[in-house]
């Protein structure tokens, strides 16, 4: 074939997609479903949550609510810049009117050193870790303030 399409000025390429379809999101819905897996029974929870703008395709990926307590979250599985993955979520949260914004992980060496290099920039906007979010959920609580969870 290679030969054929060289004689008439061409170059053949072959490339190879693996059968059937992937869902391109599936990382994320798999932290969705470990946060959720994570959380008292109490939440309820909501997916894709357009913004209430006219005009805005933004949409947080999910909000957890107990009475009193609206918590955007967004799920990262690449950290790779903080500021502007930080700056949407909380943008996110305040157009959404929510109470708290976590950024979900995913627990990896290259987030954990992502976090490592943003420092007190993560922690002046997200001061709840991973451990005091997880124990707020988990009871069906508010956890309290913004945080970053790895999962």
């Amino acid at each position: 074939m290679t030969a054929v399409a060289a004689a008439v000025g061409l170059r053949l390429r072959l490339q190879a997609h693996p059968s059937g379809r992937r869902l391109v999101d599936r990382p994320q819905l798999e932290l969705l479903g470990r946060i959720r897996g994570r959380a008292h029974g109490r939440w309820g929870w909501e997916t894709e949550i357009p913004m209430p703008i006219p005009g805005d395709m933004r949409a947080a990926d999910a909000r957890a609510t107990i009475p009193g307590c609206s918590v955007v979250i967004e799920l990262i599985t690449r950290l790779s810049d903080f500021q502007a993955q930080s700056r949407a979520a909380l943008l996110k949260q305040r157009d959404l009117r929510a109470d708290r914004v976590l950024l979900v992980l995913q627990d990896s060496d290259t987030n954990r050193r992502a976090l490592r290099e943003a420092g007190p920039a993560a922690d002046a906007s997200f001061r709840l870790h991973t451990r005091a979010v997880l124990r707020a959920l988990a009871a069906g609580h508010d956890p309290g303030g913004n945080g970053i969870v790895l999962l």
